[in-house]
């Protein structure tokens, strides 16, 4: 049986003519190639010295050092590469810290702030926002507080629903307990002495629906703003099915209110055009749709 000393002497004789330390010019070649190498952030950097003991480690040393080196050339081909949203660092740069990355884990009911192109009919609408097909161009926001009412405490997905989105009809409902937010463009109405008959909208556009037969008062008409222009407000109701006039591009439906309707009307000109904007059921909760609208 061969003895570790054994060992020892014959690999002592094979290594006799070798040094027992690897010469600090190959190490110092090495660790120069790699000073000079840009290095990535975080990568500890190597001893100035790599000091081996002994004939058997001689070997042990040998691989170090192409470890050393194979570890430069990483570095090296690493640095050559490019990397996303990362700057190239220079040897005498001072490291900075690697910023923080948010990450969202749920839906967040927050508006957006750039305006979105409101989605098509009968789909879901989220806090945010939304300029709709409408004309005269508009954009409102959806707030938080309309879309959780009826909504489960602390339900991630609360959300309205788009019912008509068209150039000169708007229908956004919320709840249960429904409301919703309707606004025409209103090019004709109805002639009071020529049934069948459509003539261009008075003046006084918010008297005159006042006035048609099963129109109610609710509360006398006021002086608002909606978008910074100047509208006139007034609540309503009926006792029975009140037609005022066509909806422009809309031929199965017109511009009315069906029996016991009590909506709060805003009307007003827009761009020359009157607009209608009515809203049903939670006035409160609707009012921040009409204060967010923007004419555009």
């Amino acid at each position: 049986m061969t003895t570790n000393r054994d060992i020892d002497k014959v690999l002592d004789d094979w290594f006799i003519e070798g040094p027992e330390r690897i010469a600090d010019w190959v190490v110092d070649e090495a660790l120069l190639t790699i000073e000079r190498t840009p290095q990535a952030r975080g990568v500890m950097r190597l001893p100035r010295r790599l000091i081996v003991f002994g004939p058997l480690r001689l070997a042990g040393a040998a691989a170090a050092v192409v470890a050393v080196v194979a570890i430069g050339a990483g570095l090296l081909v690493t640095s050559s590469q490019p990397q996303l949203g990362a700057a190239t660092a220079s040897p005498n740069a001072t490291p900075q810290p690697t910023p923080s990355i948010a990450i969202t884990a749920s839906p967040s009911l927050t508006p957006v702030t750039s305006p979105t192109a409101l989605p098509g009919e009968n789909v879901f609408v989220f806090p945010g926002t939304y300029v709709p097909k409408f004309t005269p161009s508009l954009r409102l926001t959806i707030d938080d507080a309309v879309v959780t009412i009826g909504c489960s405490p602390g339900e991630p997905n609360c959300h309205g629903q788009v019912d008509t989105n068209l150039p000169a009809w708007l229908g956004i409902e919320f709840g249960p307990p429904q409301f919703d937010i309707q606004i025409f463009r209103v090019d004709k109405v109805n002639d009071p002495r020529n049934p069948g008959k459509v003539i261009n909208p008075p003046s006084n556009l918010a008297s005159w629906m006042a006035s048609r037969p099963g129109v109610s008062i609710v509360s006398a008409a006021t002086s608002t703003m909606v978008g910074g222009l100047p509208a006139t407000q007034i609540d309503i109701t009926t006792d029975r099915d009140v037609s005022f006039g066509p909806i422009p591009g809309v031929r199965d439906i017109g511009f009315g209110l069906g029996r016991g309707s009590s909506p709060r009307m805003f009307v007003l000109q827009v761009q020359g055009h009157p607009v209608v904007i009515s809203l049903n059921g939670d006035f409160a909760s609707l009012q921040p749709l009409v204060d967010s609208i923007v004419w555009q």
